[in-house]
């Protein structure tokens, strides 16, 4: 029998069964979607730091959580958006609870630059803070967020 020729009764009731298999569908669909999704990473940063003095930009990082931490990498980057080379970088592989590490790269006067930390999964309970340096005292500091 058409849709056109059978009762508005009976084709509300057959549209109301259809949306109820959709409806019901929809958990399915979701959970084989967020199962299909890749894992992402979470992203600490810091604000740009400016100085026309500043040697060196350390930044520090803790796990004040009570799992690891997976850290996937850490950079520096000045404001022209260049990844500079570290020179000191003890912040590899997994960061345990309690733990800490730092890394850090030299500067040009005048300069401007922020540190970043992207860590596999989760950054719950890492916390940071960068700072410039100039003739070993710290003229600036930041969070990392």
């Amino acid at each position: 029998m058409a849709d056109s020729n059978r009762s508005p009764r009976s084709r509300t009731r057959s549209d109301a069964r259809r949306r109820l298999r959709i409806l019901a569908a929809l958990p399915l669909a979701a959970c084989a979607l967020a199962a299909a999704a890749p894992a992402r990473a979470a992203v600490l940063g810091s604000a740009v730091l400016l100085s026309t003095d500043a040697q060196q930009l350390d930044c520090f990082v803790s796990n004040v959580g009570r799992g690891p931490a997976a850290i996937a990498s850490v950079s520096i980057v000045n404001g022209g958006s260049t990844i500079l080379s570290l020179s000191g970088n003890t912040c590899v592989g997994t960061l345990a609870p309690g733990g800490n590490c730092v890394f850090s790269a030299n500067l040009d006067t005048r300069f401007s630059a922020r540190g970043v930390v992207e860590v596999a999964g989760r950054a719950r309970g890492l916390r940071g803070q960068c700072q410039l340096t100039a003739s070993n005292r710290i003229i600036a500091t930041t969070e990392l967020r």
